[in-house]
C-alpha cells in the first residue's frame, strides 16, 4: 500500500514533467521538488520498516556512513560485499539517471515510476506465489 502511495507520487510527478516539457518554472518546480521529496521519503520508509539488517535508506551518504561506520566497528571483516554492492549500485544509478536526464531530459523521470510500479509487481506476484503455495500445503 506504501509502495503504490510512492508510485502514484512518481507517476504524477512524471506526468508533471512531461507536461512541462522537463522546463519546470520556479512555483511548479516547487510542486515537483516537493513531490520528489514525500516520494524519497516513502522509500526510506519502506526501505527501513523491511527490517533488512544493513540496509541503507536511500541516501548515498546514509550507505557510505553504514559501510565506514561497519568497517570500524569491526577492523577484521575484510569486506562487507552487501554495502559495497549496495553502494555501487546507487552511484552506478545515479550516473546512469545523469546520462537519461543528459540525454534524455523529458523521459528522465519515467525510468524511477517504472521501477517502482516492477517492484510492486515483482511483491504482488510472489505473495500471490506464497499464498498459493500454502493453500496447497494445507490442502495435504
Amino acid at each position: 500500500m506504501v509502495t503504490s502511495a510512492e508510485a502514484v507520487l512518481l507517476l504524477g510527478f512524471t506526468v508533471g514533467w512531461f507536461a512541462c516539457s522537463a522546463r519546470p518554472g520556479y512555483g511548479f518546480g516547487l510542486v515537483l521538488l516537493g513531490m520528489a521529496a514525500v516520494s524519497s521519503g516513502i522509500q526510506s520508509v519502506i526501505t527501513v520498516g523491511a527490517g533488512v539488517k544493513g540496509a541503507s535508506t536511500t541516501y548515498l551518504t546514509g550507505s557510505l556512513t553504514e559501510l565506514v561506520r561497519r568497517r570500524i566497528v569491526d577492523p577484521h571483516r575484510f569486506a562487507d560485499v552487501g554495502g559495497v554492492g549496495r553502494l555501487a549500485g546507487l552511484v552506478l544509478g545515479a550516473a546512469l539517471g545523469t546520462v537519461l536526464l543528459r540525454t534524455a531530459p523529458t523521459w528522465a523521470p519515467a525510468l524511477a515510476a517504472v521501477l517502482v510500479i516492477a517492484v510492486i509487481a515483482v511483491a504482488v506476484g510472489l505473495t500471490r506465489r506464497a499464498s498459493a503455495a500454502g493453500d496447497h500445503s494445507q490442502r495435504r
